[in-house]
């Protein structure tokens, strides 16, 4: 170390009398780190995203990759949906006057492939019957009054008679 000290000494003392200017004390080291700043870019820091970083990531991705084998293993999993009642079959068990009364509920738990004899048996049951019903009815109160009114024109023609005949 002393030795490169006194090796800069003289060169300072050589480079005074040699060019007749003086170097100034760490002339060099300055200079060099002068140069180096202006040239050499300071190096930015790599700015990562929270959510890249492997902690966060993988366990983001193992639970996709879950979800997704659970979904497919729930879908295709024919054992389970042999012994399960779905919620139509239960409905029809428990109630099936409520289905009968209730046609739109009754429509919503027919599948698209009986929906065809589902609507004939609705037809046949509910509105050609109930309109035989209404039929029946109205004969019923026509026959009726009939019935009424022959029975009082009768009762006044009785009367009439008699009254003509009194009188």
């Amino acid at each position: 170390m002393k030795k490169l000290k006194l090796h800069k000494e003289d060169l300072s003392r050589l480079h005074k009398d040699k060019l007749g200017m003086d170097i100034p004390e760490d002339f060099f080291a300055k200079s060099k780190e002068n140069i180096l700043n202006k040239v050499i870019e300071p190096e930015t820091p790599k700015q990562t995203v929270f959510w890249l970083r492997p902690i966060i990531a993988y366990p983001i991705a193992a639970s996709i990759i879950l979800a997704i084998a659970i979904t497919f293993w729930m879908k295709n999993n024919p054992s389970e949906i042999k012994n399960q009642m779905s919620n139509t079959e239960a409905i029809k068990l428990i109630s099936p006057d409520l289905l009968e009364s209730d046609f739109l509920i009754a429509s919503l738990m027919v599948s698209d492939s009986e929906m065809n004899d589902y609507l004939d048996r609705y037809l046949i049951k509910n509105v050609v019957i109930e309109a035989e019903l209404s039929e029946q009815q109205l004969e019923n109160i026509f026959i009726n009054s009939v019935l009424i009114e022959d029975s009082l024109i009768n009762h006044y023609l009785d009367k009439s008679l008699i009254e003509n005949i009194v009188l």
